[in-house]
């Protein structure tokens, strides 16, 4: 009887101890290879604190300013590119005709956006010289923004010439329509007359003459 007591007592002697170590309390309660249950374990990252709080908004600048980049790069690139993928439009080439009388002055106004389609084409001569010239040409030009494309083809009724294709920027000055190439080369600025009268636009030239585009649909 007194070594049953004395063990038992031993027993749970040393159980309050290894209890106050927190070792023993932990494998009592613990499972079977000693780590506690899955569902006690916080696998969330630690939050940021401190100075590391500035570190989202630095990211976001950088973000921001690469998407900038790479907006400004792809906005060239297209630019670039339209002047290889543009083609001519509308169903053939027109010849101009000779007309009597002043020729009218351009006014200028407000430009739609979209592609313009030549569709007339006249030069102020002589009561004389009127009729057919034996120039023909087939043009148009895109207009969005403040960026162009010009494509445009001369010749005669045998024999026009390969299309030609500029794009760039354009401003408007009074009733002028100033266009600046860049592509597919850099080049003198370009100065044409203009009257927008929707969905016509009109481009007038120092030698008299005046063509008329029309706005897609």
């Amino acid at each position: 009887m007194r070594n049953t007591l004395y063990y038992s007592f031993r027993k749970t002697f040393a159980y309050a101890i290894a209890c106050a170590t927190g070792a023993a309390c932990v494998l009592g309660c613990s499972s079977s290879d000693g780590r506690p249950p899955a569902a006690d374990l916080d696998t969330s990252p630690p939050s940021n604190t401190g100075t590391t709080a500035s570190a989202p908004d630095a990211s976001a600048d950088a973000a921001a300013d690469a998407s900038a980049d790479a907006d400004a790069g792809a906005d060239a690139s297209a630019d670039s590119t339209s002047c290889t993928s543009a083609t001519l439009l509308g169903p053939a080439p027109l010849q101009e005709l000779g007309v009597a009388g002043d020729a009218p002055v351009p006014v200028g106004g407000s430009i739609v956006p979209g592609t313009y389609i030549l569709e007339e084409m006249y030069e102020n001569v002589d009561s004389a010289d009127t009729g057919p010239t034996g120039y023909f040409a087939q043009k148009n030009i895109a207009l969005d923004g403040n960026n162009f494309v010009f494509v445009e083809s001369e010749g005669t009724r045998s024999a026009m010439q390969p299309p030609v294709v500029t794009g760039g920027t354009y401003a408007v000055s009074g009733a002028n329509l100033v266009l600046s190439p860049f592509c597919p080369s850099a080049a003198a600025t370009r100065t044409l007359g203009y009257t927008a009268l929707p969905p016509t636009l009109m481009f007038f030239y120092d030698d008299g003459r005046r063509e008329v585009y029309r706005l897609e649909p």
